[in-house]
This record gives structure tokens, sequence and C-alpha cells, in this order.
């Protein structure tokens, strides 16, 4: 992810449109279909690498495309409203605990539990 402070207003104007968007069905429209295509290429990058390293996905692709760009956005959020707070860092630390999590999923001996969540 880039490091959001590299450019302070984006956060805000993504809120702003974000906002504006819940209001406005045609800009959410457009902003649904801008993230539908965002999370798809988060979806293949996640096949892309269980294949590479012979594991399996315990969720859907697009279900762990969704809750990677959730995350992201949070972080952005919080940054935005406490930019001094937040740590460049945390989105990455995020998504290291959740592919670890991923991971003790998918080659634990009941990985089929992971299909009921």
């Amino acid at each position: 992810m880039v490091d959001l402070r590299e450019d302070p207003e984006w956060p805000r104007l993504f809120f702003e449109f974000w906002a504006y968007a819940l209001r406005n069905p045609d800009a959410r429209a457009r902003l649904t279909d801008r993230n539908d295509e965002t999370r798809e290429v988060i979806a293949d990058v996640f096949e892309d690498l269980a294949a590479a390293f012979g594991l399996p996905l315990p969720f859907p692709a697009e279900r762990l495309s969704r809750m990677c760009y959730a995350m992201g956005s949070g972080v952005a959020f919080d940054m935005a409203l406490e930019p001094d707070a937040v740590d460049a860092d945390l989105f990455a630390g995020m998504l290291s605990i959740f592919v670890a999590g991923l991971i003790a999923i998918a080659t634990a001996p009941d990985a089929d539990a992971a299909d009921a969540a």
C-alpha cells in the first residue's frame, strides 16, 4: 500500500467523495465500479500467491479481497483523522497478521472448517 502520508489530501478527498456517493446514485455506481476493479486485482493476487505456494485459499478470493480493502479503508480513515497517531506501517502489519492467519487456517488439519465462516 502506498504510504498515505505521501498525499495527505487523498484520504480526505476519498472520504468526501465516498460520503457524496452515499447520497448520489450516479456517483455511487462510479465508486462501486472503481472499488470492484480494485478488489478484482487484489483477488487475483490472492489466487496467484495461493497457486505459487501450493496452498488452498480458506475463503473465496473475492471475500479475502473485500476484507483487505475494508482494512485499508479503515486505516486510511483513521490516518486522515489522526495522522500523527497512526503508524505508517500499521496496514502492512495488519496484512502480515491477516495472511499468517490465512496460512494457519489453510494448513490446519480441519481446514474445511473455514467454509462455515
